[in-house]
Formats: structure tokens, sequence, C-alpha cells
């Protein structure tokens, strides 16, 4: 479990709400640090995120919405789900998420190190990722920033694909003008670089993400620029490219559910992540037979 470094940090041996030890920082994000702790009571090894409360502007309307989206987090249980175990608020104002610990590589860094998957492959794990946002979404929850640093290979393979970032709150509440980072604007979907609102439908655009970068071994628009993003995904996507076409007419099928999932009009994309799901399993079977 690694994450980038940030400067917010609490020393270890802090104990949260007289429950949650910290014993390590693991590093962070723009929303705060992430140390690996234990519980107190029963010792069992768990993951903390606590959010960085220079972010928080108004703290009654933060926490609010954080115990609102909390209590639906919690209700998220799926295998394939990096699970939040508790949530909460010290005396000090520090609002924190305790997560289940798992030893796991993001998408991200393999593909990084050893390139693009094979296509049955990159469908098996898209399919994987499918259901956790499946039920995610019968739960109100939505994902909104999947990306391949978000999803997890751990040891068993196929079976331990892990969705992290669920517990990751809401920046309402928060200094929300944080600048969009390369990384995040390239995992964006339209509506979140308009600023509108975010839907399940939002996670089928990061679905199509996931699978053209699981398959070209590159993500689809690599530019650090938020306008020249939006610009690319309403003037036809990735597909659009001539270079493109080469590498995808030889996978039409998976082509499909690429360009279908990066329709810029939300209306356009698969229905739900059971539509999803399905088309993906089907073009797995058409490969295996």
């Amino acid at each position: 479990m690694s994450f980038p470094m940030t400067t917010s940090a609490l020393a270890p041996g802090h104990v949260l709400n007289g429950r949650y030890q910290l014993i390590r920082a693991l590093g962070g994000g723009r929303l705060g640090e992430v140390y690996e702790a234990r519980n107190v009571a029963t010792q069992a090894r768990i993951a903390v995120r606590v959010i960085d409360r220079r972010l928080v502007c108004d703290v009654n309307h933060f926490s609010a919405r954080f115990f609102s989206e909390g209590a639906r987090r919690l209700a998220l249980s799926h295998k394939h789900t990096l699970r939040v175990l508790d949530y909460g608020r010290t005396e000090q104002d520090a609002f924190f998420l305790a997560m289940e610990y798992v030893e796991g590589t993001p998408l991200a860094r393999i593909i990084s190190a050893r390139g693009a998957l094979a296509p049955a492959l990159a469908g098996q794990v898209c399919e994987r990722v499918c259901a956790s946002l499946q039920e995610a979404h019968a739960q109100g929850v939505v994902h909104a920033h999947l990306s391949p640093h978000l999803v997890w290979l751990t040891n068993r393979g196929l079976e331990g694909i892990k969705v992290v970032g669920f517990g990751d709150p809401t920046l309402r509440g928060t200094a929300q003008l944080l600048p969009w980072q390369p990384r995040h604007v390239r995992y964006a979907a339209p509506e979140r670089l308009s600023g509108e609102r975010v839907t399940p439908a939002t996670d089928v655009y990061g679905i199509g993400l996931l699978l053209y970068e699981l398959i070209a071994g590159r993500p689809a628009f690599d530019h650090d620029s938020a306008v020249r993003v939006l610009l690319c995904q309403r003037q036809g996507g990735p597909l659009s490219a001539s270079s493109e076409r080469g590498v995808w007419s030889r996978l039409p099928q998976l082509a499909d559910i690429v360009a279908q999932c990066l329709e810029p009009n939300p209306s356009m994309r698969f229905g739900n992540m059971t539509e999803l799901r399905a088309a993906l399993s089907q073009h797995v079977i058409r490969i295996a037979a």
C-alpha cells in the first residue's frame, strides 16, 4: 500500500479517538495523509486516512457531508472494493477514515513496468471493477475519479482486484479551488471538467479510460491542461486519431465498448454497470472461444 507523501502528518504512536494507533505514514494525496495503524481494541492492522484540516473551509458544513457520505461508504462490502471500516471526527477537528489494509500494486505501476495487458485480461480486470462499482451505485455512491492509480492488484490475482478511493470524501465544504494535477485531469469525465453533476455515467466513462489504457499501455489523454483534455473529449476522443485505427481495427468489439463508454454525452454511454459488465463478459467469452 503506497501513496505519494504530503506535508501534513501526525506522529507515529498518536491514537485517534482512543481507537486507532498510528504506526507509520504511508503517504497520501491532496486530501491528506494515509497511515498504517492498528485497532487498539482488536489489534487488527488497518489503514487510516486523516483529512488535511487546512482544506476544510467550513467545518460544520464539511462535517455534515462527511458523516452522511461516510455512512454510505460503510455499506460497501464487495470483495473488489477497498472497504471503509469506520469514520470519525476528533476533538481537534481531525476527520478520518479507517479502511482495510491491503498490500497491492496500482495497475498504473504495472503498466509502466510491463506495458499493456492482453485484451482478454484487460476485459477481465474491467469486469471486476464494474462489479465493485455496480454495488456502489446501488448504494448511491459514485466513485467519479477512477483511474489505473486507484485499481490495485494484490497477490490473489484477478480475484484480489481492489478499487480504492471510495473513502475519499467530496471536496464540497473544502478548499475547492485545489489545482487540477495532470493525473487528475487525464482521468476526469467531461462533466467533471465542466463542473457539472457527476452520476453513475461518470464511472462508465472511467471504465472506458481504464480499458483503453490497459490495452494501449498509455493514457487516453496525455495533456496537462483541463481545457485541452475537454477539447479532445468533445472532438471524438482517443479512438478518432488516425494513428489508433490500426490497433483497434483488430479489436472491433473492444473498440466499440471503449467508444461507447467515452461518449461525451453521458446519456449516450452504457446505461449502467450491468450493461457494461455484460458487454465485457461477452467479449472475454469470444476471445476464449
